[in-house]
C-alpha cells in the first residue's frame, strides 16, 4: 500500500521532536510492509521564515519514508484559522503534486489531526479520488467551545471520512458533542515506540521525579513545582527534573529561583529521544498535573519504562487506569498533588515497576496499535474499490 501521510507536523530542522509519534507510527506501518511519504507543511514562526524550506520543496528520506517539506510561513494560526488552512492548502498540493509523479497516485491519504491536515487530506480526496482517513488528536477539542470555522471543517472532515479515528474515548465524544455527527468513530490509542521498554528502577541516593512537556499553562508545571516544594525540603535527597521548551520557561524558571531550589528542581529544555529514554531510566516516577490530555504519551512512556505516575484526572490518562498505575489527583489541586508526590516517595515498594510496563506495552505496543491502524486503512481503500467515489 503507498500512503501519503499529511501531518500538522513533523520533526524537522527546527523541532526535532515536532509530532514525534506521528513519524512512529510511520515507521511501524513501514514495518509491515507498506511505503510511507509524508507530505510535511509545518508552521514555522516569523524566527524561521528565513528557512529555505519554507520557499523551496525539500526531500530527504530515511530507512523507512520519503519525506516531502515545504514549510508555512505563518502566524496567529488559532486567531486567523482560514489564513492558516489557506496557506497549508497552497504548500501541500505542491507537495502532493511532485510526490504524486515520483512515487505515483497513493492508495490513500491518512491524515493527523483534522485542523489543518484532515481538512486538506477532504479536499484532496474530492479532488483526486482518493480515499482519506484522519487520525485525531488534538486537544484543543476538548474545549467546550471552538471557534466557527474550525468547528465547520470539524465537521466537513468528519462527516466525509471514510474512517475517523479518536486517540481516546473522551475525544471521540468532544468530537461527536462539536460535530453532532452519528457517524461511527473509531478509537484507537497512539502506540509507544518499540525503544520504551521496562528497566527496574536505579538505586534511592537520590530520590528523582521527572515530568515533561511544552511548557505551557495547560500543563501546570508550575503547580507540580509548587506541590515539590510543599512536599519536601530543601535539605531531601530529592529532585525534580522538567524537559520540555516553551513560553512558560522563564516563569518556571524565576518560581524556582524564587524558591530557592535550583539545587533540586532543573529544567533541562527541549530532549531528543534517546535523552527522554535515559531521563525515564533514571527516574522513579514520574509527575505532571496537566489539564487536560487527549492521550498523554508521555505519561505512557513512562509506564513502559516501568515507572509510576502521578496525575490530574485530566481525562486521556483515566482510559484503561488502573490503581496499581500510580495517583490521580483533581484538577489544580496543589495540596492533593503534594500529598501524592509524597506518598509515592514514602511508599515506593508497593508499586510493582514490572507489572506497570506488561500492562502499558499489552495496551499501546507499536505492533498491537499498527496492526489496528493498519486493519482501518484496508477497510477504507476496499469500500472506495467497490463503490463509487
Amino acid at each position: 500500500m503507498l500512503i501519503f501521510v499529511i501531518p500538522s507536523s513533523y520533526p524537522n530542522g527546527i523541532n526535532t521532536q515536532s509530532n514525534i509519534f506521528v513519524l512512529e507510527q510511520c515507521k511501524a506501518l513501514a514495518k509491515i510492509g507498506h511505503k510511507i511519504v509524508v507530505l510535511d507543511s509545518t508552521t514555522y514562526n516569523y524566527k524561521n521564515w528565513h528557512n529555505s524550506s519554507c520557499s523551496t520543496i525539500q526531500k530527504t528520506q530515511n530507512n523507512f519514508s520519503i519525506i516531502y517539506s515545504l514549510h508555512v510561513r505563518g502566524l496567529f494560526k488559532d486567531r486567523l484559522p482560514r489564513l492558516a488552512v489557506y496557506s497549508y492548502y497552497k504548500k501541500i498540493k505542491s507537495l502532493y503534486n511532485l510526490a504524486e509523479k515520483e512515487n505515483g497516485k497513493p492508495d490513500i491519504l491518512y491524515a493527523h489531526f483534522t485542523f489543518p491536515s484532515g481538512y486538506i487530506a477532504y479536499r484532496l480526496s474530492k479532488k483526486k479520488k482518493i480515499p482519506y482517513v484522519v487520525d485525531e488528536h488534538y486537544s484543543i477539542l476538548l474545549q467546550k467551545e471552538l471557534h466557527p470555522y474550525i468547528n465547520k471543517i470539524l465537521r466537513l472532515t468528519v462527516e466525509n471520512a471514510n474512517e475517523f479515528i479518536c486517540v481516546s474515548e473522551i475525544l471521540r465524544l468532544a468530537v461527536q458533542r462539536h460535530t453532532k455527527t452519528n457517524k461511527s468513530i473509531r478509537v484507537i490509542p497512539n502506540l509507544i515506540d518499540d525503544r520504551f521498554l521496562y528497566y527496574p528502577p536505579p538505586g534511592k541516593n537520590v530520590f528523582k521525579f521527572f515530568s515533561a512537556g511544552n511548557l505551557i499553562r495547560n500543563k501546570r508545571f508550575d503547580l507540580l513545582i509548587e506541590a515539590f516544594c510543599k512536599a519536601f525540603t530543601s535539605g531531601e535527597n530529592v529532585a525534580l527534573c522538567i524537559a520540555g521548551a516553551g513560553k512558560e520557561y522563564e516563569k518556571l524558571d524565576q518560581i524556582i529561583r524564587k524558591e530557592k531550589r535550583q539545587h533540586q528542581i532543573k529544567l533541562l529544555g527541549r530532549l531528543c529521544r534517546e535523552e527522554m529514554l535515559e531521563q525515564y531510566k533514571s527516574c522513579h516516577c514520574f509527575a505532571m498535573p496537566s489539564i487536560y490530555e487527549t492521550f498523554g504519551i508521555v505519561y505512557r512512556e513512562a509506564m513502559a519504562v516501568g515507572r509510576p505516575i502521578i496525575s490530574a484526572k485530566n481525562g486521556g490518562i483515566e482510559e484503561c487506569w488502573e490503581d496499581a498505575f500510580g495517583i490521580l489527583t483533581e484538577i489544580n489541586d496543589v495540596n492533593g498533588f503534594a500529598e501524592a508526590i509524597q506518598h509515592v516517595y514514602s511508599n515506593y515498594g508497593q508499586f510493582n515497576t514490572e507489572y506497570i510496563s506488561k500492562r502499558c506495552i499489552q495496551f499501546y505496543s507499536s505492533d498491537s496499535v499498527s496492526e489496528q491502524i493498519n486493519k482501518v486503512l484496508l477497510k477504507a481503500i476496499h469500500y472506495t474499490q467497490n463503490n463509487k467515489f
